[in-house]
């Protein structure tokens, strides 16, 4: 752990539970090993679910798609994602045997899309910056 505001290492372990608010530490991350396991995970997940989906179809004598669940849930955090959780709540649904309505999904996820807020990394992560200039992208 790093102190939030200088980034010098904290020596804070149990302490840190009686912190005011505000006075939480952060973490230092490696860049190159952050980014590297970053990516590495993202390239591992994708081959996993590529594995499960040709197990399962095996398995069941039938395709059966798999679907993140970033596509089913992106419309929660971004109204924006609704067209792509409508399209994979879709593809849920007619894997279980049900005719979609896309009306009735849009019924259900409307109300509740872009209200969910994701945490920040960036209020845990000292070199936060750091991290996303190396990725090229937010994480």
């Amino acid at each position: 752990p790093v102190h939030p505001n200088n980034g010098t290492r904290w020596d804070l372990c149990f302490q840190r539970r009686k912190l005011k608010d505000g006075d939480n530490s952060k973490v230092y991350l490696d860049v190159d090993f952050a980014v590297s396991q970053i990516q590495g995970s993202a390239k591992l997940t994708e081959r996993h679910l590529e594995k499960v989906q040709e197990l399962v179809s095996q398995a069941l004598n039938k395709d059966v798609p798999v679907i993140a669940s970033d596509d089913l849930l992106g419309f929660g955090l971004d109204a924006v994602e609704l067209p792509k959780s409508v399209k994979a709540s879709r593809r849920v649904l007619r894997a279980l045997g049900v005719v979609p309505d896309d009306d009735k999904i849009l019924q259900v996820l409307k109300p509740k899309a872009g209200k969910r807020s994701a945490e920040s990394n960036r209020d845990k992560i000292y070199n936060y910056d750091a991290i996303v200039k190396a990725l090229g992208r937010d994480f």
